[in-house]
């Protein structure tokens, strides 16, 4: 079967653009002068990451939150899974802007908005890519998980409660190797222990390597 990928996510655009005018009207910068039990970070983030996961009740995947810290929407079956990472938090507006922050703005052809390009945007634009899978009726070999943090602009509380509440053997980079470097390269400063056991690469390790804090792998080979 041949799909044209580009036309199928045309089908997607309007509503691409009212789900992510949602996640960008909701402020989630980190608040911990105002945390609770149910907001750990805040209001702001866990209302982020709520909004984020509900796309997925809506459109019959398997979601889970994880203590409104950190949570996932799930496609496939199988016994391994395939990670993606994406976060819900963002930075304070600051000032300069010419257009409200938390109000969505389409000028020209681009899109202003504080997350429309970090990282609500790009991490939406995952989700759709689930989305296609599914609407499509592909079925992976391996489930895909898109995994939502709520604190990738501070110290990564999310992803630190993450890797303690669900087991690490989906973290397999040589199938995380296929997508575009400049996709993943920013994204893996998640832990300290290590990933996995042992990371073949089809690339040279400078390009994976760019960009990274730190990559925790216990053993390497080259292919």
């Amino acid at each position: 079967m041949t799909i044209d990928w580009q036309k199928q996510a045309e089908k997607y655009r309007d509503q691409y653009l009212s789900d992510l005018k949602e996640l960008i009207s909701i402020p989630s910068v980190r608040d911990d002068e105002h945390k609770t039990d149910d907001y750990p970070l805040g209001e702001g983030p866990a209302k982020a990451l709520q909004k984020f996961l509900s796309f997925g009740e809506r459109d019959g995947f398997t979601v889970k939150n994880l203590d409104n810290l950190v949570g996932y929407i799930e496609y496939g079956s199988g016994e391994q899974t395939f990670a993606m990472q994406s976060h819900a938090d963002v930075m304070p507006a600051g000032d300069g802007w010419e257009t409200n922050p938390f109000e969505m703005t389409e000028k020209n052809g681009n899109l202003y908005g504080r997350g429309t390009s970090d990282d609500k945007g790009p991490g939406l634009a995952a989700y759709y890519g689930l989305r296609m899978l599914k609407d499509n009726g592909i079925l992976p070999k391996m489930k895909i998980r898109l995994i939502i943090g709520t604190d990738e602009e501070s110290d990564w509380t999310g992803m630190k409660h993450y890797f303690e509440v669900e087991p690490q053997r989906h973290w397999d980079f040589r199938r995380m190797l296929n997508f575009r470097l400049s996709m993943v390269k920013r994204e893996m400063r998640l832990t300290r222990q290590p990933l996995v056991k042992r990371m073949v690469l089809n690339t040279p390790l400078k390009n994976l390597i760019q960009g990274c804090e730190r990559i925790w792998c216990r053993e390497t080979q080259r292919l």
